[in-house]
């Protein structure tokens, strides 16, 4: 005699074969390829005027965009078009310098203030770029190139003179340098100083090295790296132009 099934038998062997020949289960469904990412479009100019966001992780245009202009101001970064932790920590950098929110983060006042500082690229005039050795101060954008026949051996950050003891632009000359120096009118170290404007000096800062932007030179270019300031003091020679400008 047929066997006679009830509503409730037949429910069971209807999800049994639903389990056994649906859909496929958490290990199957893992082994499928994540779905990449689109390419985020645009410039540095869209996320400044609020038009276009960047995260990390992020790839594409919009990233190349930032990158070429972070290493345009002397803040090195890949130019992959990725927003990798190199990225990120090259804005931290680039924040810390223009006194933003360190965040590592594209924000709009950091993507406005990055178009501004890189808006004339590596900014440097001709006559850095001839044959010789060349110390090249941009005040603008905070950095100290240093120049050997045409070619960019280093960027250095530099502080400058604060209101009252400005810096001075213009051209200038290494007249005379002291590995041990001490400024008897301001009370303080100066090691590695290199004088090209009557009493203004390249040097390392134990002020800048400890506080970095927040403060001012007496009108010198502050290294803030004892090892930088020891590699300036090192290149240069007495009659190496050093050109300041802005």
């Amino acid at each position: 005699m047929a066997r006679k099934f009830t509503t409730a038998a037949l429910a069971s062997v209807a999800v049994f074969g639903v389990l056994v020949m649906g859909t496929a289960g958490p290990a199957e469904a893992a082994k499928k390829p994540a779905k990449a990412a689109a390419p985020v479009l645009g410039t540095l100019a869209q996320i400044a005027a609020g038009k276009l966001t960047v995260k990390p992780g992020d790839t594409g245009p919009a990233i190349t965009d930032i990158q070429v202009r972070l290493n345009n101001v002397g803040i090195t970064t890949p130019t992959d078009g990725t927003y990798s932790s190199d990225t990120e920590n090259a804005l931290i950098h680039f924040q810390w310098k223009f006194f933003l929110d360190e965040s590592g983060l594209v924000s709009r006042s950091t993507a406005k203030t990055l178009l501004a500082i890189s808006a004339k690229g590596m900014h440097v005039p001709a006559v850095c770029k001839q044959k010789g050795k060349y110390i090249c101060v941009d005040m603008t954008q905070k950095v100290l190139r240093v120049y050997k026949n045409r070619k960019l051996l280093k960027t250095i950050d530099a502080r400058f003179g604060g209101p009252g003891n400005e810096t001075h632009t213009g051209l200038f000359r290494v007249f005379e340098k002291r590995e041990h120096d001490y400024s008897q009118l301001y009370k303080t170290p100066m090691p590695y100083s290199a004088y090209f404007d009557g009493g203004r000096a390249l040097h390392y800062s134990m002020y800048f090295d400890a506080q970095g932007y927040n403060g001012a030179s007496h009108g010198c270019i502050n290294i803030g790296s004892r090892a930088e300031a020891k590699y300036v003091f090192n290149f240069v020679r007495v009659g190496t132009p050093v050109k300041v400008y802005r």
